[in-house]
């Protein structure tokens, strides 16, 4: 394969291609820069998404961690407050929010000398302009959150030091103090605990259904909490990488253990569960149950190894792979003797780094393309099938470059490149780490899409941006 063309002479291919190339396609946009003087220093209660737009729908650009300040820059927009964040304005629900402005400040005097004493708030109780119910509303203090007093009463309301700036709190919700009061204590660490999940459940990105799903567990997987929590949501950590789960699917109790089958009286006490180790004859599908109308949870090739569990109904036989107990057909099963499998051809020796980056690029192409027709296998590494990393990490092996079967681990090995760098090889990938996809040149990419469509040729689309993985074997 010869030296491929910078991109820019590849966008025309693109084009001709039938996509309509943009930054906006590969590239997030950013929010516009605010130029609104600040009205308030605002300050996040729990941890919060930062949005790109007023609403659930704006792109997520970040999380305000717990006691994380920023500058509010404008007043809210149907409960969205408008703030300052890396040079462009963001919003983030005011429910989450400390000492939000509601109104801008005009003709109400700063605050020039210093508070007689504190109080601290005793429930969420709205700040305001004036000694009144009726007068405007201008913030919120949460459950104790601290205010400087100027030692001024009116009316049932104290005159308060808010936001540099003279305000009025009902006195009731407030409890007062004549000495400053004293820095909260560092927090302890975050108690982590082990929990299991009572069901198969998706690990998500980011606490809402809306993020994306970066795995998924069986029932029964051992998780680590973190320690933090948000409404219906679990941050636990999973080989290492801190994700989110759905609180009521998890358990701290005990490890569930599946519901033991009822023994009919008087059957005397059946005797231990013999396993036998048993050969597949074919290539062979196993299933999540005793059913053809069952799930497939893989596929294993011919000669493959088994372990009967000692259950069996109908022409089915229960056998654990890997840990996790399927059902096979039977008839493609025996226990005399193992098959002989089909000679594996042995491994290609692993490249020095003296290989020329066009022969491994076109070795990554070329096993990406002579796959494609092949199915889509949730786990799946071939031969028979794949999912979007196993295609990646088994193309990747032909020149020499090993990396872990996880879309988002894979991703992080890389760098993102633009679309006049991208070459044959390279990958493109979806923000959030979902998917990955290898690039074959004129305006295509192969890919493990989905059961439906399996391994196939299609070309790039518009949600997918360009990514290089960092070895000097591709430089």
């Amino acid at each position: 394969m010869g030296v491929v063309r910078p991109l820019r002479a590849g966008v025309a291919t693109l084009a001709t291609a039938g996509l309509a190339i943009s930054g906006s396609q590969f590239f997030a946009p950013q929010a516009q820069a605010s130029k609104t003087a600040v009205m308030a220093r605002v300050s996040a209660r729990t941890a919060v998404n930062i949005r790109s737009q007023a609403g659930v729908h704006g792109k997520i650009l970040g999380v305000l961690e717990r006691g994380q300040q920023l500058n509010q820059t404008g007043t809210p927009v149907n409960g969205w407050v408008p703030v300052a964040y890396r040079g462009h304005t963001a919003y983030v629900d005011h429910h989450y929010l400390s000492s939000v402005a509601w109104r801008p400040s005009t003709s109400n005097p700063s605050a020039s000398s210093s508070p007689v004493g504190f109080a601290q708030a005793t429930t969420y109780v709205n700040v305001r302009a004036g000694h009144s119910m009726q007068t405007t509303k201008v913030g919120m203090l949460s459950p104790g959150e601290k205010v400087g007093l100027t030692g001024r009463t009116s009316q049932g309301f104290s005159e308060v030091v808010y936001n540099g700036v003279h305000r009025w709190v009902a006195s009731r919700y407030l409890s007062t103090t004549t000495v400053k009061p004293t820095p909260k204590p560092a927090p302890k660490p975050a108690q982590t605990t082990t929990v299991y999940t009572t069901a198969n459940l998706n690990l998500r990105n980011g606490a809402s259904m809306s993020a994306s799903v970066a795995t998924s567990v069986t029932r029964g997987t051992a998780l680590t909490t973190t320690g933090r929590t948000t409404g219906i949501w679990t941050q636990v950590n999973y080989h290492g990488h801190n994700l989110w789960a759905s609180s009521k699917y998890l358990t701290t109790t005990a490890k569930p253990t599946p519901t033991p089958t009822p023994t009919p009286r008087p059957r005397p006490t059946p005797k231990p569960t013999q396993t036998t180790t048993v050969y597949t004859t074919a290539n062979l599908n196993l299933r999540n149950g005793a059913s053809m109308s069952a799930s497939v949870a893989t596929s294993v090739t011919r000669g493959t190894a088994l372990t009967t569990t000692g259950r069996t109904t109908g022409i089915w036989t229960q056998v654990n792979y890997h840990g996790h107990n399927l059902w096979a057909s039977s008839k493609y099963l025996t226990t005399t003797a193992k098959p002989t499998p089909t000679p594996t051809p042995r491994p290609r020796p692993t490249p020095s780094p003296s290989v020329s980056p066009s022969s491994a690029r076109a070795a990554i192409v070329n096993y990406a393309k002579a796959q494609v027709g092949k199915a889509y296998i949730w786990g799946g590494e071939g031969p028979i099938g794949f999912d979007c990393s196993g295609l990646v990490l088994k193309a990747y092996q032909q020149a020499g470059i090993y990396l872990p079967h996880y879309s988002g681990s894979q991703i992080a090995r890389g760098h993102r490149i633009s679309l006049d760098e991208i070459q044959p090889g390279d990958l493109f990938a979806k923000p959030g780490g979902g998917h990955v996809a290898i690039y074959v040149g004129n305006g295509q990419i192969v890919e493990a899409a989905n059961p439906r469509a399996g391994v196939h040729l299609t070309s790039i689309y518009s949600s997918l941006y360009p990514l290089r993985i960092n070895s000097n074997i591709l430089d």
